[in-house]
């Protein structure tokens, strides 16, 4: 996963050629500062793990994880084309989280990684690789990400390319790169903001005044100093296309609107595009069915139709009946002071008894 004598070599050969000893040395120093050796652990420990059972076992061993209200989790879309955008604050474990959060909404999530994350092979079937940081990135990469969105999958990007970094106004992206903006009006996509929290150390920040590349070199141990953390964020609703399409503006004018937009997240305040709240996702099937037979049977019509109560403890207590094609209808009902149940028209509010 990690090995700072071929990092070296790979970034800079004529230094390695013309300086062995030195080189040498310089990795090992690099390697104890960057804990090497746990990385190596872990690729013993883990040899077959990738994509996104790789995911899943670094964000466990570093105890990370994103928090977010239940009502904005909703705001996925469950299924259908999306690009993701989303601020960069920590620079490596945010990007797995945020992964790792889309995954448990639906499947068919990749990310957009530029060639630094790209050289971690686990995690190739989930990633989509481009040169954010050169900001030149081939044809073959484009169409990939354009392919998987035609797909109807889930894009996620991080439009600054790299980590936040401390400014006048804070910890904020850089520029966003428009990008995005450009594969999203291709493929017709609603692009959905997520503003994540977070920060690194202020050393870090210092180190970013006074030598920027060996500050990204640095992200490494950050990362370290993120374990046992959990890092709120807030999902925005999706734009549709046709809200960000109809503007008479640029790409770039366009990119640097959305990255106001997640930034308003975190305050709260009115956002820069109109967007559309999303569907509920549907009910987990065998949840549901277990909770049809763990009810109350109340009867059932000649032509086979049943009629009965969600077992007490159910999320949200409501009548269902189900006709003999095995057709589920759900009716939700109120009680009066005295138990008394009364039933309500489907999307009535659903009072507790």
């Amino acid at each position: 996963m990690l090995n700072t004598a071929a990092f070296l070599e790979d970034r800079y050969p004529h230094y390695v050629s013309r300086h062995r000893r030195l080189a040498g040395t310089l990795a090992r120093f690099l390697g104890f500062l960057f804990h090497e050796k746990r990385f190596q652990q872990f690729e013993k420990t883990y040899p077959h793990l990738e994509g996104f059972d790789f995911v899943d076992e670094v964000l466990r061993y570093f105890d990370f994880t994103l928090r977010l209200r239940d009502k904005e989790r909703a705001r996925i879309p469950a299924n259908g084309r999306v690009v993701i955008v989303a601020n960069h604050p920590i620079g490596s474990l945010d990007g797995l989280a945020l992964l790792h959060l889309v995954r448990q909404i639906r499947a068919d999530v990749k990310v957009v990684a530029n060639d630094m994350l790209s050289a971690l092979k686990p995690l190739h079937p989930v990633l989509l690789p481009v040169n954010n940081m050169g900001g030149a990135t081939g044809r073959a990469s484009i169409m990939a990400i354009r392919a998987h969105l035609e797909r109807e999958g889930a894009l996620i990007i991080f439009p600054a390319g790299e980590v936040s970094r401390f400014g006048p106004t804070g910890v904020k992206d850089g520029k966003w790169r428009s990008g995005f903006v450009k594969i999203a009006s291709a493929t017709r996509a609603p692009i959905l903001p997520i503003f994540v929290a977070g920060r690194n150390s202020v050393f870090f920040y210092s180190l970013s005044f006074l030598a920027r590349p060996l500050s990204t070199l640095w992200l490494v141990r950050e990362m370290f100093k993120q374990a046992h953390h959990t890092v709120d964020a807030r999902v925005g609703n999706a734009v549709p296309y046709a809200s960000y399409a109809s503007l008479d503006t640029s790409s770039r004018m366009l990119a640097r609107m959305f990255r106001k937009h997640v930034y308003r997240l975190a305050r709260g305040r009115a956002p820069v595009f109109q967007s559309v709240e999303t569907v509920a996702h549907p009910e987990n099937r065998l949840l549901l069915k277990r909770e049809v037979e763990a009810g109350e049977l109340l009867g059932e019509t000649p032509d086979g139709v049943r009629t009965g109560f969600a077992p007490e403890g159910s999320r949200d207590r409501a009548t269902w009946t189900e006709d003999s094609a095995g057709r589920l209808s759900v009716l939700q009902y109120v009680c009066d002071a005295r138990q008394r149940c009364f039933s309500m028209p489907s999307g009535a509010v659903l009072m507790p008894c």
